[in-house]
């Protein structure tokens, strides 16, 4: 009897497809995954959007060693994605510069609760009695930043920015309010840091952090040699061929005829009753102008725009976390003191965060971790715009990084972040002999 392969095949796929053991792009993915999360390399694969769309990284660190190092689709048009590839990880990076602060603080040269003034003499009138505490913990109402420049480009300029911070002056009290500082955080902590290790902030990210842990890939202002590395947004591609032919679209910001887009009726309501104000949003995170920055071109990759521009690979956030889920150490190397580590992972608010319209239990520089449902209490890290995110759990030993290229968008949980945070629970979970399931 002759056999139909074609319809054999076809009922494999089904039935693969319907018991999720099938993927048609898991032959795309590269990298390793150690026994126990071998079942990360399906799940990097399912969620890939294909890639015309991009690429992306995940990262595993399992008890201090490395489990899984995975990636997929495309850095650029037809270039695949390599084992160095970095992207640019907005948000994300505002928990490694957390962390080299508190490196920092463990050196002696900061402190929580010293207010900044005393370190930076210029960061005074109102702001006189704001301590690191405040702002990591988002608490110091030093988040707008529409009012304080005149445009996005500044942010490109890293001296003019540090005077935009001495000039500003807080919404609020501090602890009087919660509003997450999506830009201001990182001139705020950056420039701190240059203060007491009297180099800039590059060079103390180099050399504290990336330099002892032999970090391959994280930057704050990525230098010239390293662009290569940087996986851009395929947008970016289109848009770059679109002004050499002269088809470039104008910016979406307006309307056809030029005034500004007008709330929708939800958004309205939703202002009303006070569960979402989205002037918090374009105060804290959108200066004017901001539609014109090019975050994927060169001149912006190359500044030092902290809380925005980091760019990495997901080995590296996934290193950095391993630290965090060993109470600061790291393969016998102390980078946190236990007393400092304890602070900067307690958190500081449960309070309704204005802009993210949600509890983000802030701790110092650290937020809480989204799953689907897996309980994972005591673990922190960070997210960013359009997707990426780092993290670790103490509890697991368990550390994990997500970075890609995709142009997808939005502030906060990406349904893609939220699958792989559910999925690498559960296997550390079954690895650590405790329930594998969805709850």
């Amino acid at each position: 009897m002759a056999i139909n392969y074609r319809k054999a095949l076809q009922k494999l796929r089904t039935l693969g497809q319907q018991t999720g053991l099938y993927n048609p792009a898991i032959n795309q993915v590269q990298g390793y995954a150690h026994s126990g999360f071998e079942g990360l390399k399906a799940e990097l694969a399912r969620i890939h959007p294909g890639d015309t769309h991009g690429g992306a990284a995940i990262a595993v660190y399992f008890k201090g060693q490395p489990v899984a190092d995975l990636w997929i689709g495309n850095s650029a048009p037809h270039e695949p994605w390599q084992q160095g590839s970095m992207a640019l990880s907005y948000s994300t990076g505002k928990g490694v510069l957390a962390t080299l602060t508190h490196i920092v603080v463990g050196m002696g040269l900061l402190s929580y609760d010293t207010p900044i003034v005393q370190y930076w003499p210029a960061f005074a009138g109102a702001k006189s009695n704001i301590t690191l505490r405040h702002v990591l913990s988002h608490q110091a109402g030093l988040y707008d930043i529409y009012h304080a420049i005149p445009n996005a480009a500044y942010m490109l300029h890293w001296v003019k920015m540090c005077k935009a911070v001495e000039l500003s002056t807080p919404r609020h009290a501090p602890n009087k309010s919660t509003v997450y500082h999506a830009l201001t955080i990182g001139w705020i902590v950056g420039h701190l840091i240059e203060r007491v290790t009297h180099m800039p902030l590059e060079q103390a990210l180099k050399k504290h952090l990336s330099d002892a842990m032999g970090l391959d890939g994280a930057f704050f202002g990525v230098p010239k040699d390293e662009l290569h590395r940087v996986a851009r947004t395929m947008h970016h591609y289109q848009q770059l061929a679109a002004k050499l032919n002269g088809t470039a679209e104008p910016s979406s910001e307006k309307t056809n005829s030029g005034k500004a887009k007008q709330p929708s009726a939800a958004l309205k309501l939703l202002r009303q009753t006070g569960i979402y104000d989205s002037t918090y949003a374009r105060d804290a995170a959108s200066p004017q102008g901001m539609s014109k920055v090019n975050l994927m071109h060169d001149k912006v990759l190359s500044a030092c725009i902290p809380a925005l521009n980091g760019v990495f690979t997901a080995r590296s956030l996934a290193k950095v976390y391993a630290m965090l889920a060993e109470g600061g150490t790291y393969h016998n190397a102390t980078y946190i003191p236990a007393n400092v580590y304890s602070q900067a992972t307690t958190v500081q608010t449960y309070r309704h965060d204005k802009l993210m319209n949600t509890r983000m239990h802030w701790r110092l520089g650290y937020h809480r971790v989204f799953s689907l449902g897996k309980p994972c209490a005591e673990a922190f890290g960070h997210m960013g715009y359009n997707g990426s995110s780092a993290w670790c759990d103490p509890t697991r030993e368990l550390s994990f990084a997500y970075i890609h290229n995709y142009s997808q968008g939005g502030f906060g949980p990406n349904y893609r972040q939220l699958w792989l945070h559910q999925r690498v629970l559960q296997l550390a979970d079954k690895a650590l002999g405790q329930s594998g399931g969805w709850l």
